[in-house]
């Protein structure tokens, strides 16, 4: 069996796999495995059962899938992750850095700020549309999504401009969707 398993999606990815292959031949005794999944490499990581049970307690995923999540996470982050689940409130959960005494305030004022511009943007947007539709401007008055881009420009000011890597409320909870 051999230690590197892998789903080839491009000829490109072809050539990685086979590189590894050659650098780390077939060893049986592997811990990890690399899958090639939407166009990035994954880590396969070893998870054990009761992390499993756990996640799937607190979730109400099904055995496999909360396997699956917990295989994409590093060892040393799967603990954090299943207690994040657990503790979480409203069933959304927010990455654990956020809670680190140092990165945690950088994170909340760029997140303030960022959700500042985007809901400046936003009334900008509605201000446009009640000139040339109303009602086109009633169906984007709600703000729904807006989140999404908050997290999303706060993720990316964060890693460009800090050197953070945050992982939103959506990555953190793949199973609901957030509107």
């Amino acid at each position: 069996m051999p230690c590197l398993c892998y789903t080839a999606l491009t000829q490109k990815h072809n050539q990685i796999i086979n590189a590894m292959l050659t650098d780390f031949g077939e060893a049986s005794n592997c811990l990890a495995s690399i899958i090639i999944c939407r166009g990035t490499l994954h880590m396969d990581h070893p998870v054990t059962n009761e992390l499993v049970m756990r996640l799937r307690r607190a979730t109400g995923l099904p055995f496999l899938e909360a396997k699956r999540l917990l295989t994409t996470k590093p060892i040393e982050e799967q603990h954090t992750y299943v207690e994040a689940v657990e503790n979480a409130q409203n069933g959304v959960i927010n990455d654990p850095i956020e809670n680190d005494p140092e990165v945690g305030p950088i994170i909340k004022t760029v997140m303030e700020t960022v959700a500042t511009q985007v809901q400046e943007e936003h009334d900008n947007y509605i201000a446009r549309f009640e000139q040339t539709s109303p009602t086109v401007a009633d169906l984007f008055r709600s703000g729904r999504g807006l989140c999404q881009a908050i997290w999303h420009q706060t993720k990316q000011k964060l890693k460009n401009e800090h050197g953070i890597d945050w992982k939103t409320p959506a990555e953190m909870t793949p199973w609901i969707h957030i509107d």
